[in-house]
């Protein structure tokens, strides 16, 4: 399958799936960011949509940075108020940081690599 040309592209080939992130840029806040994804019986990438319920503020809101900032903010809020612990914490940064780790490694050694 053809795709657009992107500056960034993301390609991460699992063993029962495949996920595709792309963008013009790799920020978080890009709107251009988008996931796809594939596998044995749909080897043509898909995208992905985001589920309407994970957008906590309000549409309106223009999709950039501060777009990002206003959702945590709000999941910290909905924490507070509630007692949940969605908002992303320090625990799941270290998890982010070994992640790329994992994949730092197994990019050097050809290896299937655990975090």
């Amino acid at each position: 399958m053809m795709h657009a040309w992107h500056q960034f592209r993301w390609e991460i080939q699992g063993t029962r799936k495949n996920l595709l992130l792309e963008g013009d840029a790799f920020y978080t806040a890009d709107p251009s960011l988008t996931l796809s994804e594939s596998s044995a019986a749909h080897p043509s990438y898909r995208r992905m949509e985001v589920p309407a319920s994970y957008t906590l503020v309000p549409e309106s809101m223009p999709h950039d940075a501060a777009f990002n900032v206003a959702q945590t903010y709000m999941l910290l809020a909905n924490d507070l108020e509630r007692g949940t612990t969605d908002c992303p914490a320090f625990a799941d940064a270290l998890v982010r940081h070994r992640m790329i780790a994992a994949i730092e490694n197994a990019a050097r050694t050809g290896q299937r690599q655990s975090y």
